[in-house]
C-alpha cells in the first residue's frame, strides 16, 4: 500500500513541475516530453502526439528507442502517464 501511494505523491508532484520545464527551454527536448504527458493526460492526443514527435526528433539517439513506445501509446489514443 505505501508503495502505491508513493506513486501516486511522485505522480503528484511530476505533475506540478511539468509545467515548469518549457519555461527554462522551451525548445528543449524534454521540455516537448513533459508537454506531451500534460496533453495525454489531459486527453489532447493531438497535441500529445505532436510534442512527443518534436521530443522524439530532439532527444539523443540512445533516448529515442524509450519515446517511440510512448509515440505508438499516444497515436492510439492510450494515456502515457498511466
Amino acid at each position: 500500500m505505501r508503495a502505491a501511494c508513493n506513486a501516486r505523491e511522485n505522480a503528484k508532484r511530476a505533475f506540478e513541475l511539468y509545467p515548469q520545464v518549457p519555461k527554462k527551454d522551451a525548445n528543449h527536448w524534454i521540455s516537448h516530453l513533459a508537454l506531451s504527458r500534460m496533453a495525454s493526460n489531459s486527453g489532447d492526443f493531438t497535441n500529445a502526439t505532436k510534442e512527443m514527435t518534436q521530443a522524439i526528433s530532439g532527444a539523443p539517439d540512445q533516448t529515442k528507442p524509450f519515446l517511440q513506445p510512448l509515440l505508438k501509446r499516444l497515436e492510439a489514443k492510450d494515456d502515457i502517464n498511466k
